[in-house]
């Protein structure tokens, strides 16, 4: 079976995972000092074996800041997915936003993102987007945001074969 982690190097990747946790406490730590930071990592693998053997990976990453004047987000993460020693996926995407405030509830945003998708169409999509933003919803539990406006993709047509 192919995996996306070879055995020799399952160590490896307990180690860094093992690793991220003080990453993690610092960053909760500093959100309990400052509320307006705030980030999360998420990492995954599972391996399967039996009639199918298979292997996934998964990473996302977010970071984020509510200023006074500003909002900003950022946004990775990637996937990728074997099964009986074929790879059956490979995502990537990455997003940066910034939300310039008007007031509590208003913004203007402009938001730049990445994605590559192996088993696509399109391989690779770049996207630039700017308009305005409302805030519907802000509570303890809630936070939803509606926003809209024109953006620009250029993409790249995956090879055909």
């Amino acid at each position: 079976m192919m995996s996306i982690c070879p055995k020799y190097s399952r160590a490896r990747l307990l180690a860094f995972s093992i690793g991220l946790l003080p990453i993690a406490a610092a960053a909760q730590e500093e959100m309990v000092d400052s509320p307006r930071w705030g980030g999360t990592i998420d990492f995954g693998y599972l391996e399967t074996s039996g009639n199918t053997d298979g292997s996934t990976l998964s990473f996302a990453f977010d970071f984020g800041r509510d200023g006074v004047a500003w909002r900003h987000a950022l946004h990775l993460d990637a996937f990728n997915q074997y099964s009986d020693d074929q790879r059956k996926a490979e995502k990537y995407l990455g997003y940066w936003q910034s939300n310039l405030k008007i007031n509590e509830i208003q913004s203007i945003f402009f938001r730049g993102q990445y994605d590559e998708d192996k088993f696509s169409s399109y391989s690779a999509q770049g996207i630039v987007t700017s308009g305005y933003g409302h805030r519907l919803f802000d509570n303890d539990k809630v936070v939803l945001d509606l926003e809209a406006g024109p953006g620009y993709r250029r993409s790249k047509l995956a090879d055909s074969g």
